[in-house]
């Protein structure tokens, strides 16, 4: 994020960066994989000072903004860079031999923000400490993001928050970014998510580039800064 931010201010661009809440955050709330409850609050906010606005999500944030594109929205243009665009897919594959070090390092993130809210706020979340014993995001996802958010379970949570299921509703101007060898999401999801969306919408999928990966050369670095702004900056 922080290299398409430099590569965009260098570009002539003013640029806002924002992350998803860590352990930092004090509050009360638990964001989703397709949340984009502040989306709204943000693009008004800015809209105070600047009559265009371009927005960029990188993986479970380029979920969110896609999900939040399902409904028409003022705003120029957006890219989604290697967006995860089906959860349930992808909480799966994350359970593979080859990719079991992504899961565990999501995990270790994900139970450091919970055991901070428990530290913070005990009255709400202590009656989730099942999942600290969990070993999966599916686990996860099941004892904690679903209950918290008021799911019925994987398949309501999954199929509500994935953005292939709402691709065919986004009107604004969207560049989707994404590479065949992603290893969170299989080629199928994106030919099908290709298949469904509408003209308003444009794919650039590379065979290589894992995720949020495309790295061009040792001096030169990713390439999906220039293709972003190459989008963003054409009529």
């Amino acid at each position: 994020m922080l290299h398409t931010a430099h590569y965009l201010l260098h570009k002539g661009y003013d640029v806002a960066c924002v992350s998803l809440p860590g352990v930092e955050d004090t509050s009360p709330y638990l964001y989703h994989a397709g949340d984009h409850t502040a989306f709204d609050t943000i693009a008004e906010t800015f809209r105070k000072s600047y009559a265009e606005q371009y927005w960029i999500g990188f993986s479970l944030g380029g979920n969110m903004l896609l999900r939040w594109l399902s409904q028409p929205k003022n705003i120029q243009k957006a890219v989604a860079i290697s967006p995860v665009l089906d959860l349930n897919e992808s909480a799966i594959l994350l359970e593979q031999n080859s990719q079991r070090l992504y899961q565990w390092y999501f995990l270790r993130s994900l139970l450091a923000l919970y055991k901070n809210k428990v530290r913070n706020f005990p009255e709400i979340f202590t009656e989730y400490e099942r999942v600290l014993s969990t070993k999966t995001i599916r686990d996860l996802d099941t004892h904690l993001t679903c209950p918290f958010h008021g799911y019925d379970g994987l398949d309501s949570y999954y199929g509500s928050q994935s953005s292939i299921n709402t691709v065919s509703q986004i009107q604004n101007k969207t560049l989707i970014l994404s590479s065949l060898d992603d290893p969170f999401q299989s080629p199928d999801i994106v030919k099908k998510a290709q298949t469904h969306a509408p003209p308003s919408v444009s794919f650039c999928v590379s065979e290589y580039g894992g995720h949020v990966g495309f790295f061009h050369s040792p001096t030169k670095g990713v390439f999906y800064p220039t293709w972003a702004e190459s989008f963003l900056s054409s009529s």
